[in-house]
């Protein structure tokens, strides 16, 4: 082994004495050295990416199922009586709800471009109230994304993106449904939700809640 290094020593020295093979040993030194500065940098940034990459997965990233205040939260909807204020976009036509969460069940008034009317939400369907009775009212809307509690059941079973905003928390969710995706986004406060926000294919749905 020390022969061999002696050996490529011996001839490196005679090579450097030799004009056109310096030009060409120094060539190759550049060579070297270009190659391991782009591998150190390209290693560096690689590092760094990772870095980042970490990072935002540790601040934003979380599954919230054990949250017992988000789960507390979850629970003043479905057992307080909560002023709620909806507003759906669906085809570039505007509908709104207001009225009285209170039990799961929405009591309100339904107005569109063509008036208002009395209605309750139950169980995911709508109801006009005609005579103090209740008619199932057929609407373009997908009432079932009223129903809170069945809601809340599906996000206990995914991951969300939590994002910090002025001390309070916004959880985003990406649900498989009906061949779509349904992008939820919970608003929360310090106390409580304060708004929901579904997205569906074209449709937007903003719920806020009072409480």
């Amino acid at each position: 082994m020390n022969n061999k290094k002696k050996n490529f020593f011996t001839k490196l020295k005679e090579s450097w004495g030799n004009p056109h093979k310096k030009a060409g040993i120094k060539l190759l030194m550049y060579l070297i050295f270009f190659i391991v500065l782009i591998s150190l940098t390209m290693i560096s940034r690689g590092i760094n990416d990772v870095k980042k990459e970490f990072n935002k997965v540790n601040n934003d990233t979380v599954d919230n199922n054990d949250d017992d205040k988000y789960v507390d939260k979850q629970n003043k909807i479905l057992n307080n009586k909560n002023n709620i204020n909806i507003v759906i976009m669906i085809n570039d036509f505007e509908y709104k709800i207001n009225g009285v969460l209170e039990n799961n069940i929405i009591n309100g008034y339904f107005e569109n471009a063509e008036g208002i009317k009395k209605i309750v939400i139950k169980n995911g369907v709508m109801y006009e109230i005609v005579d103090n009775n209740e008619e199932v009212f057929n609407t373009v809307i997908d009432c079932s994304l009223f129903d809170f509690k069945k809601m809340f059941d599906v996000i206990k079973n995914n991951n969300s993106i939590i994002q910090n905003v002025d001390g309070n928390k916004n959880y985003t969710y990406n649900i498989n449904r009906d061949n779509s995706v349904l992008n939820i986004v919970v608003y929360t406060n310090s106390k409580s939700i304060s708004k929901i926000e579904y997205r569906y294919d074209a449709d937007e749905y903003i719920i806020r809640f009072d409480n």
